[in-house]
């Protein structure tokens, strides 16, 4: 019988390749279980990545509008800013030009009265040396009210005055607020 073997060989070798048969297909199934799971995790995992993506993408797309609304707010701070800076120049040499203006009105009223009051102390003295006339009196009471009119006047530009110098210097200090605005807005 040797290599042939017999049916009793035959049907041992059938057994047994039936149980490696067997062993095989129950691996391949728990291998298939395996693999179905490896599957669901990463598809699990890569809903997450993407719903991470997702929800990131979101708040980078809600920054970047934040951050485009900050830069136009700013934009229109720094026209305001240059609008008022340009206006605020525009007053200061207006104010300058006024202020040149009316010390130049104070310095003329100032010479006027001087004369006018060197006039009257003329007058005066003429008056006492001649005694009995009354001519000059009159021409001295005209040149009193002349000097009290100029003297009303030259206070009232005075005031004028000190009321642009110091509107000046509110509209320098504005103009100083504006620019460190500026730099802190830029």
């Amino acid at each position: 019988q040797g290599w042939r073997g017999g049916r009793g060989g035959g049907q041992a070798a059938q057994e047994l390749a039936g149980k490696v048969r067997a062993e095989e297909e129950a691996w391949l199934r728990e291998e298939l279980k395996k693999m179905a799971e490896e599957k669901r995790e990463l598809e699990a995992a890569a809903q997450d990545t993407s719903r991470q993506f997702h929800m990131e993408q979101h708040q980078a797309e809600r920054r970047l509008k934040d951050l485009e609304f900050n830069m136009a707010l700013k934009q229109d701070l720094i026209r305001d800013l240059v609008r008022t800076e340009h206006a605020l120049q525009a007053a200061k040499e207006a104010d300058e030009e006024r202020i040149e203006q009316l010390e130049a009105e104070i310095a003329n009223l100032r010479s006027q009265h001087d004369t006018g009051a060197a006039a009257i102390n003329e007058s005066a003295v003429t008056h006492r040396g001649k005694e009995g006339k009354d001519d000059h009196s009159g021409g001295a009471e005209d040149h009193r009210r002349q000097r009290d009119q100029l003297a009303a006047k030259l206070k009232s530009r005075e005031h004028d005055l000190e009321g642009l110098k110091k509107q000046r210097d509110e509209t320098r200090r504005v103009m100083k607020e504006n620019e460190a605005s500026e730099r802190r807005i830029k």
